[in-house]
């Protein structure tokens, strides 16, 4: 995982036009067969590419306990971790709170404000109560 977070994306052009990244892929792949505490510190590695694809099988995995540092992430450097980041918040808890990844960063401070409070007045209380409901949809799915 270093060293494809290292490579980056390592775009290549498919029919002249289109470029599309040749370690993505790898990395979701990784990542999907990763275990929860492994990819939750996924979400703080060096590289936009792993934090972003780890960011974003958070928000499938169901993973309540993930969303402080989902949270946190709403002011990555990088447009595709935000953006992943809040994609998978609202995934995970059908909230939004007019987050935009591309928002100015005093926009994105605020909401990003507004989540953290949400998650000490609400969303730990739930927190065990989602994670049994996801546990449970898993189980089904199998």
């Amino acid at each position: 995982l270093p060293a494809l977070g290292a490579a980056g994306e390592q775009p290549v052009r498919v029919h002249g036009a289109v470029a599309v990244s040749t370690t993505e892929p790898v990395v979701e792949a990784i990542l999907s067969e990763a275990a929860d505490d492994a990819l939750e510190s996924q979400v703080r590695a060096p590289w936009p590419n792993v934090r972003r694809a780890a960011a974003e099988e958070l928000g499938r995995r169901g993973r309540w306990g993930a969303i402080p540092s989902l949270i946190e992430r709403l002011d990555d450097a990088d447009l595709g971790v935000r953006a992943a980041s809040a994609s998978s918040l609202r995934r995970l808890t059908n909230n939004f709170f007019g987050y935009q990844a591309r928002g100015r960063l005093a926009q994105r401070k605020a909401v990003q404000a507004r989540w953290r409070s949400w998650w000490t007045q609400e969303g730990r209380s739930n927190e065990r109560e989602q994670e049994r409901h996801s546990a449970r949809i898993a189980r089904l799915a199998r």
